[in-house]
């Protein structure tokens, strides 16, 4: 199972992102995951998402599309 740890890992294995993106994409699937009660959709742990429709959901929310 994927978790932050694995993520990362996976990213500086098999990408040639810099380690501060890194950094950035991993905080910001913490930021998504914890604000999604906010968005009016059931808050989850993103790492651990194994329906991958719920990414269309959040993408097409309107509440999320207009997060700055």
């Amino acid at each position: 199972m994927i978790n932050k740890d694995t993520f990362v890992e996976w990213l500086k294995t098999s990408t040639n992102i810099n380690p501060y993106t890194i950094g950035r994409y991993s905080q910001a699937i913490d930021t998504i995951s914890s604000e999604l009660g906010d968005y009016g959709i059931n808050r989850i742990n993103l790492y651990t998402l194994t329906n991958t429709t719920i990414i269309d959901t959040i993408i097409q929310n309107p509440e999320f599309k207009n997060k700055k």
